[in-house]
């Protein structure tokens, strides 16, 4: 039994609603739309597109709770290929309904091509390294945005903690890590460490896409490697042993410590 026509939209590689109403009844469908047609190369049939260009262009996805709006933005950049469904994220005017000032401009598309090559690299350095693709996506679409609306898109999304607690971090240190590593041709391993400690993983992959540059790459796989988890032999227990009055002068102590690796 086949009433509506599936098979042959199957066939014709067609995206196609049921009803007129698809889309109102539930927003989350002009999501899906996309994702399925990027994915498997097919076209959205005329009449859905205009059902789907006359949702987007209503505040139809501004009904959507944080969690439904999240699954679909995370599915989304988690395609293999997401730089194609956020082209027609942007195309449909959907980009707004995470942040007013979030568009796909020709320097944020390129990063999302470079993006994609610094993931697949990872995959290949580091197999056994976790690393959260979706949010390294997302980290690379709102590279452009301020630290605050960065956290009102989490806000919006509700993003879970521990990845809304990644992104703040990326935001506020990749680029003072970006300039540290830029400023020395050849950092000592210490140096390379406090540039890079306080990223995380999907930060760093972020990293060698924006930086676009071979020593920086270098540097990243040397720190992962062998750096990332190394701690230092001497602690704050010791220098409370030592007799020395807990403040900030331990962190100095520390840091003149780690400066001579």
């Amino acid at each position: 039994m086949d009433f509506y026509g599936g098979q042959r939209d199957l066939e014709r590689k067609v995206i196609r609603v049921l009803h007129e109403r698809s889309f109102v009844d539930d927003p989350t469908r002009v999501f899906r739309a996309i994702r399925f047609e990027q994915r498997f190369g097919f076209h959205i049939e005329k009449h859905t597109l205009t059902l789907l260009r006359a949702a987007t262009a209503s505040d139809l996805v501004r009904r959507l709770s944080s969690p439904r709006l999240r699954n679909e933005v995370m599915r989304m950049v988690s395609e293999q290929t997401p730089t194609l469904a956020i082209r027609r994220m942007a195309e449909f005017d959907l980009l707004r309904f995470l942040h007013a000032d979030l568009a796909l401009t020709s320097h944020l598309a390129g990063l999302l091509v470079d993006l994609g090559k610094s993931l697949a690299w990872w995959k290949k350095r580091f197999p056994r390294r976790p690393l959260d693709r979706a949010l390294v996506c997302l980290m690379g679409l709102l590279d452009g945005l301020s630290a605050s609306a960065t956290d009102s898109v989490a806000k919006r999304l509700a993003l879970p903690g521990e990845q809304a607690n990644k992104l703040r971090l990326a935001k506020k240190h990749l680029a003072p890590a970006q300039r540290s590593l830029a400023q020395h041709r050849s950092p000592k391993a210490s140096e390379t460490y406090r540039a890079l400690v306080n990223l995380p993983n999907e930060g760093l992959v972020l990293l060698i896409a924006k930086a676009g540059s071979k020593g920086i790459t270098r540097l990243v796989s040397a720190y992962v490697a062998t750096q990332q988890h190394v701690k230092p032999s001497l602690n704050g227990t010791d220098l409370k042993a030592l007799g020395i009055k807990p403040g900030p002068v331990y962190k100095k102590i520390l840091d003149r410590c780690s400066r001579r690796a």
